[in-house]
């Protein structure tokens, strides 16, 4: 509001004193000016929801870094080392029929 009766008092003096200062200049700058602050206030907002994540980042923190309840071999379907020599697959097929 400041910044609009500002605008029209430059105006007024503007084309009393002969100056270039016309309407268009006014729409053209308060474009750019809305369209600033408009960017302003969104990269405000997206900063404060990214230190949202802080808080959550810590509390997740213990968890990331424990140990995990599952060994090793279960994750990775059950590897079985074959003599310490190299890993294999362990499958187990289920009998259907005594056949």
């Amino acid at each position: 509001m400041v910044l609009f009766l500002l605008a029209t008092h430059i105006l007024q003096q503007s084309q009393l004193q002969g100056g270039n200062f016309s309407i268009g200049i006014f729409l053209a700058f308060e474009a750019v000016f809305g369209s600033l602050i408009g960017s302003i206030t969104s990269l405000s907002s997206t900063l404060l929801e990214v230190l949202e994540v802080i808080p959550f980042w810590r509390r997740a923190q213990p968890i990331l870094h424990a140990t995990p309840e599952v060994s090793v071999a279960t994750r990775l379907g059950r590897l079985v080392l074959n003599k310490g020599l190299k890993p294999s697959i362990l499958v187990v097929r289920p009998k259907i029929f005594n056949a």
